[in-house]
């Protein structure tokens, strides 16, 4: 293994460790969680930075440690990745129990402009009830419909 791989491996081994430290973690700030997902967003191979977190973070049991997997994608926009799989990850965060996690998963889908069946589905139903353009300010809940309502607009413009 060349130099440069064995370091891209240890910095994204170091960028999970630290994603799932936090769910030992009582206080998480807003800030750390983009931060890291920003962090393993710019690593250069993306394709192997989906796939290697792929296999821990969406179903950790930490809803921030999913967070992140799901802020990640998001961050890094339109990839080479396969685009099934990467229709199978963000479906699994829209049907994630927590609000957040459907959040993040609806933003990465508004990002990546994807267009499907499901995410429509999926997404009209978490919009269901929503009817303002403006973005929410109180509970998970009410963030959630808001970004799945902005979701569907941006990947069906007939929404509305």
């Amino acid at each position: 293994m060349n130099l440069f791989r064995k370091l891209f491996k240890s910095k994204i081994e170091h960028l999970i460790e630290m994603t799932v430290a936090l769910s030992t973690r009582t206080v998480i700030m807003p800030v750390e969680i983009l931060r890291l997902a920003s962090s393993l967003s710019d690593l250069k191979d993306r394709e192997n930075t989906i796939a290697v977190t792929a296999r821990v973070l969406p179903g950790h049991e930490s809803l921030h440690v999913r967070r992140v997997f799901f802020l990640m994608i998001k961050f890094m926009g339109k990839t080479a990745y396969d685009a099934d799989a990467m229709a199978a990850l963000l479906l699994r965060g829209l049907n994630d129990a927590e609000p957040w996690v459907q959040y993040d998963a609806a933003w990465g889908i508004e990002v990546l402009a994807m267009n499907r069946p499901e995410f429509i589905a999926a997404l009209e139903h978490l919009a269901e009830g929503y009817s303002g353009d403006e973005a929410a300010s109180g509970s998970a809940e009410d963030n959630l419909q808001w970004r799945a309502s902005r979701a569907l607009k941006s990947i069906r413009p007939e929404h509305g």
